[in-house]
């Protein structure tokens, strides 16, 4: 690497991990999952580096905005974890906020093909652990359902016979 590209690897790199901290720091009040949220974003934002360099380095041209970096270094951190694993819900919850973020706002980004590419691909992670957490918690899931179902029918039931009263008392006035 020389000195021409190491001082804007750098940047980008702080760029997006300030980025990816910030997201935690948000869930760490919550769930105090991390002693040291920034060596944490630090290490993902490294570890996405790694392992394309010539994307993330702008070999190709141009560099993947710093969101885009963020959220697939969260994207890539939820991979490597299991639904019992504590970053499992704090990089839900991150990746999830940042992709709202990017939808919300797509219109103030610049983004290239590169960048689409990565959310596409940070997408489909989210979505994987959705899944395999839905699979999980099938049973859970189901009794929430159940629940929200009977309560829905009791509140029309209710609703039903409110509005077969306010027929009947109409009725009765003329």
């Amino acid at each position: 690497m020389s000195l021409f590209s190491f001082f804007p690897n750098l940047l980008a790199k702080a760029k997006a991990s300030i980025i990816v901290e910030n997201l935690l720091i948000i869930q760490n009040e919550r769930f105090n999952f991390d002693d040291n949220i920034s060596k944490t974003s630090q290490e993902l934002i490294n570890q996405v580096f790694e392992s394309m360099p010539d994307v993330y380095e702008g070999k190709f041209g141009v560099r993947p905005h710093k969101i885009t970096v963020a959220i697939t270094a969260l994207a890539e951190g939820l991979n490597k974890t299991n639904i019992n694993d504590k970053y499992f819900t704090p990089f839900v919850l991150s990746l999830a906020t940042a992709l709202n973020e990017v939808e919300v706002n797509s219109g103030f980004y610049h983004f290239t093909n590169i960048d689409y590419t990565l959310l596409n691909s940070s997408i489909k992670i989210l979505e994987e652990k959705e899944r395999e957490f839905e699979l999980k918690n099938k049973d859970i899931l189901d009794n929430f359902d159940f629940l929200s179902k009977d309560l829905n029918s009791k509140k029309e039931s209710k609703e039903n016979k409110l509005q077969q009263m306010r027929k009947a008392s109409n009725l009765n006035l003329k």
